[in-house]
């Protein structure tokens, strides 16, 4: 079923490639931002997301909007937990998740929106997520704010069954 799907990711790709200007590249993007509504977290995150992109002119002149596939992981530590050590090491000392996100990045001149859907992993808890970003690039450099809304079946290390993060993050484009 991957295979075919892959497959059928790729086919569309070169099909439409015909038709289009289009470019291949990755973003990598580290990322600081805070858990809102929590009373155990109250201190600075950080994480980062690699996301593939494909940048075509299907809906406008100018090869300037992107479909996006982002890997991105998340680490907020508290009572006592550390940036790195605290990372899915099984103790109550910090909030983690991993997402995958499939987003759509619409330019308007040097500004970006991006909105992106997907799931979020933590240690014990898997949830929904809805990532919008909004943002300015420059050449190859992204700066932009997201925020992070998850809503899931089973309770966070935060308390409730979702979790909000608002932060910024400073992306780099590479195309290949």
């Amino acid at each position: 079923m991957k295979r075919l799907l892959f497959t059928m990711l790729l086919v569309a790709m070169f099909s439409f490639s015909s038709y289009s200007q289009y470019q291949f590249g990755i973003k990598v993007a580290p990322e600081a931002g805070m858990i809102l509504k929590s009373d155990k977290s109250n201190k600075l995150g950080v994480g980062g997301t690699i996301s593939l992109m494909y940048s075509h002119n299907y809906f406008s002149s100018e090869n300037s909007d992107a479909f996006s596939i982002t890997l991105k992981g998340f680490n907020n530590p508290w009572n006592g937990g550390k940036i790195v050590s605290s990372i899915l090491n099984g103790k109550s000392d910090a909030f983690n998740y991993l997402s995958v996100l499939a987003g759509y990045q619409k330019k308007i001149k040097s500004y970006y929106i991006e909105p992106r859907i997907g799931f979020a992993k933590g240690y014990d808890y898997t949830a929904f997520i809805f990532s919008p970003q909004i943002g300015y690039s420059y050449q190859n450099f992204d700066f932009g704010l997201f925020l992070d809304v998850a809503a899931g079946n089973e309770e966070t290390p935060i308390g409730g069954k979702g979790f909000n993060t608002l932060g910024l993050s400073i992306g780099y484009f590479i195309p290949f």
